[in-house]
């Protein structure tokens, strides 16, 4: 029996609506907590408030320009940690968001699973 308590990795997801979904059963099967979910440039002001220990930021969001986003979330007091979901999967996306800030990468279009459109 464990006695001290492993601190839980809160999570914010940014995304559509279509994807929050996924990324939420995703982000609790690895054990981390969901501290908000944003669909819109709007929502990113409630960000500090949330204050995630990562920010999952979908490069497909139509809501958002997850690019002009990434700058905007480093500059955040206390900034998060942020991976980028790559929506084209060409590398020059993934190449792009590194440099604007982003800790990783993933392409969506690869990680998603079949039938999950």
């Amino acid at each position: 029996m464990r006695t001290t308590q492993q601190a839980c990795i809160t999570v914010a997801i940014i995304a559509d609506e279509s994807s929050r979904g996924r990324l939420r059963a995703v982000t609790l099967a690895a054990g981390a907590r969901v501290a908000g979910e944003i669909g819109e440039a709007a929502g990113l002001r409630l960000l500090p408030a949330l204050a995630p220990d990562l920010v999952l930021l979908d490069g497909g969001a139509l809501g958002i320009n997850p690019l002009a986003a990434l700058p905007v979330l480093r500059a955040l007091p206390g900034a998060p940690r942020v991976v980028y979901l790559a929506a084209t999967g060409e590398a020059a996306e993934e190449r792009l968001a590194r440099a604007l800030g982003a800790i990783d990468t993933i392409n969506s279009a690869v990680a998603a699973p079949a039938g999950s459109d």
